[in-house]
C-alpha cells in the first residue's frame, strides 16, 4: 500500500479531518510509487510497475477508488499528477 495524507497544525490543535484528496484527508492505492515535488506543490503516481505486474481486476478496482475521491486515471496511463491548489490536491489536467 502506498498512502498520501495530509495534515494540519493550527495552534496547538492538529486536524486530521483535512479534505485534502477529494472526499478525505487521505489517498491510498496500492503498489504505486508517490513522490511529492515541494517547489511545485505537487504529487507524482508512478503507476509503471503498476501496470505489468497487476491482474486487470486489481488496476479495475483501484481505479474505482481514485474516481470515488474525484480523480481519474487514463487508460493504461503510466502517471498520475495531483497539484495543490487552495489547500486540495487537484488532477493537472
Amino acid at each position: 500500500m502506498s498512502e498520501a495524507r495530509v495534515l494540519e497544525v493550527k495552534g496547538d490543535y492538529l486536524l486530521l479531518d483535512n479534505r485534502a484528496f477529494g472526499t478525505g484527508p487521505d489517498l491510498t492505492v496500492c503498489n504505486v510509487e508517490m513522490t511529492f515535488e515541494a517547489n511545485k506543490q505537487a504529487l507524482h503516481l508512478d503507476y509503471s510497475f503498476y501496470q505489468e505486474d497487476f491482474p486487470a481486476y486489481d488496476r479495475t478496482y483501484e481505479d474505482q477508488r481514485l474516481t470515488q475521491q474525484g480523480y481519474r486515471r487514463k487508460a493504461n496511463g503510466k502517471s498520475l499528477i495531483l497539484s495543490l491548489q487552495g489547500g486540495r490536491f487537484v488532477q493537472a489536467r
